[in-house]
């Protein structure tokens, strides 16, 4: 089901995953009372916290190479934490013609 998403819908999930792991860690942060946090700011920055490191973990593991085991294991945590598994390749962007003058250079 997952593998069959355009491109562009495999690139939102990769956008928007961490954010949602960030907004759940936010929310529990908030109403675990063990925790003793009664402010919202600190709440949303360790949510905002949690995100990065995931983005960032996710990133770092599935940059790992090689054949070994340990690397082809990173490469699979890495893309669960960035993308629930889908093997999105990173975005790259087509470079642009270079563009003509519309008028004629002057002349010397």
């Amino acid at each position: 089901m997952l593998s069959s998403l355009s491109d562009a819908a495999k690139a939102r999930i990769r956008t928007l995953w961490p954010y949602l792991i960030g907004a759940v860690a936010a929310w529990l942060v908030a109403h675990i009372p063990a925790l003793h946090i009664d402010s919202v700011t600190a709440a949303v920055v360790v949510g905002w916290v949690l995100g990065t490191a995931v983005y960032e973990g996710g990133k770092w593991l599935t940059g790992r190479t090689g054949t070994t085991t340990g690397a082809k294991t990173a490469r699979v945590v890495g893309r669960w934490l960035l993308s629930l598994g889908l093997p999105i390749p990173a975005a790259t962007y087509p470079t642009p013609a270079p563009a003509t003058p519309s008028q004629p250079a002057p002349k010397a």
